[in-house]
């Protein structure tokens, strides 16, 4: 399910809307999950912010199951998201919103009807490290079983030589 509703009027009247949504129908996630069969669960509760701006408390809870680039085996990324988010009418609006890192909320885009599903999206893809690893895990081997380091011819050694005077 996807919620839908008017930002401007769920954020005055504190409303609460929860659901549970599929990592499968969250097509940009999906490309970066080994299994994207699990759920999303979401909480979202209207407010004034503190600036008397209509708002919404956004929690998102998932385990999203990713490789890791060191062992290239599964990981459960567990995300635990809570922000909250102000309303505002227009791009124009948005884009005239200086850029204040200490600001507890952050703009969005409301219109007549706001869903919640791409917002969903963005805060998990936003949760996934650049470069997921185990804590603890060692990467395979690149050298063949048996060959040593020290054997190990190097690939580009022979241009060395040639770039020598005779």
């Amino acid at each position: 399910m996807n919620p839908v509703f008017d930002p401007w009027s769920f954020g005055r009247s504190s409303s609460l809307v929860e659901s549970r949504l599929p990592l499968a129908r969250m097509v940009r996630l999906a490309a970066s999950l080994i299994d994207p069969s699990g759920e999303a669960q979401v909480r979202c509760t209207g407010m004034l912010d503190d600036h008397g701006r209509p708002a919404m408390r956004l929690e998102v809870r998932a385990r999203l199951p990713v490789r890791c680039d060191r062992c290239s085996g599964a990981l459960e990324q567990v995300v635990e998201s809570d922000r909250v988010f102000h309303f505002v009418r227009s791009e124009e609006e948005l884009n005239a919103i200086p850029v204040d890192p200490l600001e507890p909320s952050e703009p969005l885009v409301g219109g007549d009807r706001f869903e919640l599903a791409p917002v969903v999206e963005d805060e998990l893809i936003l949760s996934l490290p650049i470069s997921p690893r185990h804590e603890s895990c060692t990467a395979p081997s690149e050298l063949p079983a048996g060959e040593d380091r020290e054997e190990r011819q190097h690939p580009f050694a022979a241009l060395g030589r040639l770039r020598r005077p005779s």
